[in-house]
């Protein structure tokens, strides 16, 4: 597996856990969401074959994958960058600490 093959798998991974379904199933913003593209999806159902109706859910989960994808993606980045300013945090903050007790000791 190649670098990319390797995040796509983790992902997958991670869309597919308990705690992501049940992540999903309580937001609120989620439930919303789906309840108006099933509104429209039974709409559209009414007047069009089944299969065409499968692709479309199809579709429609791809593109959920993908936005959650790009989602994880952006909050490990988030993360990352979190970690790091805070790190430079505590280091401009052992250096200051560092340089008062200098300048107490020569003062």
């Amino acid at each position: 597996m190649n670098k990319t093959e390797n995040m796509a798998a983790m992902l997958l991974t991670l869309t597919q856990s308990d705690e992501w379904f049940r992540l999903c199933d309580s937001d609120e913003g989620i439930r919303e969401a789906n309840n108006s593209l099933q509104i429209m999806i039974d709409k559209l159902a009414a007047d069009n074959p089944d299969e065409m109706m499968d692709q479309l859910w199809e579709a429609v989960c791809r593109v959920c994958d993908a936005c959650s994808a790009v989602a994880m993606l952006y909050g490990i980045r988030v993360a990352n960058a979190i970690r790091d300013v805070s790190a430079q945090s505590l280091s401009l903050t052992m250096q200051a600490l560092r340089q008062s007790r200098m300048a107490g000791a020569q003062g």
